[in-house]
């Protein structure tokens, strides 16, 4: 093709870029298609191999063209060695462009109309494969950061539940919703154990307020908190299981399970507005043969703290 030649040629009637591949639906205008020129003067392999080469431009870049090639022409339309005879009927509307490919107008039409479309697919899939991969470092750095307090929760264990379990030992590891960063360093108390239960957290008796060993009630107004690593049960609430009939024994052993059972719990039920009811809320499901009927051993509904063993 001359540079003559190629400055007669109209240009590309769809851009470079557009790319269509992977969108498997082409829409198909039956009636333009069925009172065209083309439906009724091509013999059926005719109209067979054209119909065919419509479907696969769709799948071309630029979207809606064919390379001008006999050889790969005759392989796309399955003519193969009845290409030749069928070739002019078989491209009955195709333009050749100045980049030297043919393009279909009716085609290429369709083809601008979906091709926005398939920028968004494109566009939020890209997104989603940036989500999942930033998922999964999230959770390859979770897992070691928790492995180096002595935890090793199981590898099917939901993300958002090891952040929790991370959270709930002052571990900040990952992103948030919008994607930003919001690692910290890791750092450990080396002069006490770290555990699920205690974490990296105030020792006992320190801080003030939240942690000052009894959780709020409320936190922030229709939120709830988690249950300090640093908790230890006030005498007050024992003396609800007291009043309740529950000897000293089940109060205290029924207090740490309480303890470490919301310590330890992970997820969005790990959390309470109100600790004290959730706490009666426990009494009230202690089975009665472990410990109801022990009342006059306490002195009424009174708890005196245990200095030793009973």
């Amino acid at each position: 093709m001359t540079g003559e030649d190629t400055e007669a040629l109209p240009d590309p009637l769809t851009p470079p870029d557009c790319d269509l591949r992977g969108l498997p639906f082409m829409p198909l205008d039956t009636v333009r298609l069925l009172d065209s020129d083309f439906f009724a003067l091509a013999t059926t392999e005719e109209f067979r191999a054209g119909l065919v080469l419509w479907c696969k431009s769709w799948q071309q870049v630029p979207a809606g063209s064919l390379p001008d090639d006999d050889r790969i022409l005759a392989h796309l339309s399955g003519a193969r060695d009845k290409w030749c005879d069928m070739r002019d009927m078989s491209l009955h509307g195709w333009v050749k462009c100045s980049d030297g490919r043919l393009y279909h107008p009716v085609v290429c039409e369709k083809a601008m109309e979906a091709l926005p479309q398939r920028r968004e697919f494109q566009s939020k899939k890209a997104t989603a494969n940036e989500r999942k991969e930033r998922e999964r470092q999230d959770r390859k750095a979770l897992f070691a950061a928790l492995k180096t307090i002595g935890l090793a929760p199981d590898f099917q264990t939901k993300t958002a539940d090891l952040r929790a379990l991370a959270a709930a030992n002052n571990i900040a590891i990952g992103h948030d919703e919008s994607g930003r960063d919001k690692s910290q360093p890791v750092t450990c108390d080396k002069s006490q154990p770290v555990t699920a239960k205690r974490g990296t957290g105030k020792g006992e008796g320190e801080g003030e307020g939240l942690y000052n060993n009894t959780p709020s009630e409320g936190g922030r107004a229709g939120r709830g908190t988690r249950l300090p690593d640093d908790f230890v049960m006030p005498d007050e609430w024992k003396g609800y299981a007291a009043g309740k009939g529950y000897s000293r024994p089940v109060i205290e052993r029924e207090a740490e399970k309480f303890t470490l059972h919301w310590q330890t719990k992970t997820g969005k039920d790990a959390t309470k507005i109100d600790w004290r009811k959730a706490w009666q809320k426990w009494v009230l499901g202690i089975p009665p043969e472990r410990g109801a009927g022990h009342q006059q051993n306490l002195g009424g509904s009174g708890f005196t703290p245990i200095s030793g063993p009973c």
